[in-house]
């Protein structure tokens, strides 16, 4: 009787654990029944920003980053001071990972025969990115965020064609009320909603020297026309560029102009990586002026990438909850090619928009008011008039005159252009 009574207890205690148990299984947070209030993929400073601002609003958020640590290959090493970046990171904060300021720009016209030389309203800032990104990871430990390293978003949850989670390399399911991309280039979720990355996307090139001893400590760039390359005929219209680091630091690189080369079809390829490395190593050797400032330099760094400023995607969420920001929708300034600005203005702007509303839960109305509400931003009209500028400027140069001695030979129009801006 006493043993039967024993056995009675021991199963209900199972029970009652195993009831425990389901009941914790739904109360933890990343279930359906309680969703983080944002999730996060990409740990740049887009999804960084995301996070911090998340964090400050007390809203439950989760940054998942497919690598081991927050961005292990280093972007844009160049920006222009702007409101975003106190509002994140506090007051004169970029003094401390400054090398180089610099307002001044020169632009050589194919094989450095002429050239032009102009200068910002504004400084360019040349900074450290790893201490950048230091930066941003010692805001977002002041806060509740957190970040999943080596844990990589493969695809979505969609439930009734509203986004409501997503699901990771490993199969795991995790469940939020918003998602926000923050991938850059080649975005998968991008790519399952077939983003045009192909358009979007410009290869290439970057290093970084040392042993730099330039005579122009501005930024210098050198025009490429189409198929002006004896050693690559079917090379695609692009561009050189100088960036001086300070203490004899600089980076230096080759960008190729998809979207003129998309143009040109018939006498132009997109070049594969080692035909953009091949080209690449006989411009350092022989192109002029660019060939000088090269020698005795020494490689610190070297990598092939991909920069989105070629096209903006118009929406920013084409999923109601499935925000985009940065790279992962074009949205970089395309003269300059640099994204990190208008990148965490974007996604600050989006969590500010979600904690004022309190959404929990989207749909078509509130998507509308969103993207309108994008739309009518300042950051957001700066970045389309930006592209319809330098868009304008490509085909001038590249379709309009296209050949090395037509750009040469109309040079003062290009600097009658430059001056109209």
């Amino acid at each position: 009787m006493v043993n039967q009574e024993n056995s009675e207890n021991q199963r209900n205690q199972s029970n009652q654990s195993n009831q425990d148990n389901q009941s914790n299984q739904e109360n933890l947070l990343g279930s359906p029944q309680t969703p983080y209030d944002l999730i996060i993929s990409g740990a740049g400073p887009a999804g960084l920003t995301a996070g911090i601002i998340g964090g400050r609003h007390k809203l439950n958020v989760l940054v998942c980053e497919k690598a081991e640590r927050a961005s292990p290959f280093p972007r844009g090493e160049t920006l222009h001071n702007a409101r975003i970046f106190s509002e994140v990171l506090g007051d004169n904060v970029l003094n401390l990972i400054t090398t180089h300021l610099t307002a001044a720009r020169k632009f050589n016209s194919p094989n450095a025969e002429n050239s032009l030389e102009i200068y910002r309203r504004s400084p360019s800032i040349v900074y450290s990115w790893d201490r950048f990104i230091e930066l941003l990871l010692s805001r977002i430990n002041e806060t509740s965020t957190e970040i999943r390293y080596n844990t990589e978003v493969s695809s979505t949850i969609i439930e009734n064609n509203v986004c409501k989670g997503v699901r990771l390399k490993s199969g795991e399911l995790i469940y939020g009320s918003s998602v926000m991309v923050a991938e850059g280039h080649n975005s998968k979720l991008g790519q399952a909603l077939d983003f045009p990355y192909a358009s979007i996307n410009c290869p290439v090139v970057k290093r970084l020297i040392s042993n730099f001893h330039g005579d122009y400590m501005g930024f210098e760039y050198f025009f490429l026309a189409p198929g002006s390359l004896e050693y690559a005929p079917r090379f695609p219209p692009g561009i050189i560029f100088v960036f001086p680091r300070g203490n004899g630091n600089c980076e230096v690189g080759l960008m190729i102009f998809t979207d003129m080369a998309q143009r040109l079809t018939s006498i132009c390829d997109i070049p594969s990586e080692d035909e953009l490395l091949r080209v690449w190593s006989k411009l350092i050797a022989t192109y002029p002026r660019f060939s000088d400032l090269m020698k005795n330099t020494e490689i610190t760094f070297e990598g092939i990438t991909q920069i989105a400023s070629a096209k903006v995607v118009d929406n920013p969420m084409p999923v109601p909850g499935l925000f985009f920001t940065g790279g992962a929708m074009g949205f970089v300034e395309h003269s300059g090619s640099s994204g990190i600005a208008s990148s965490m203005q974007i996604a600050k702007f989006a969590v500010d928009h979600i904690a004022s509303k309190k959404i929990s839960n989207w749909n078509k109305y509130l998507v509308h008011r969103y993207v309108k509400s994008v739309r009518k931003t300042k950051f957001y009209k700066h970045i389309l008039s930006n592209a319809r500028k330098t868009a304008f400027g490509k085909k001038f140069l590249f379709l309009r005159l296209r050949t090395s001695e037509n750009i040469n030979k109309n040079w003062n129009f290009v600097k009658a252009a430059y001056k109209l801006q």
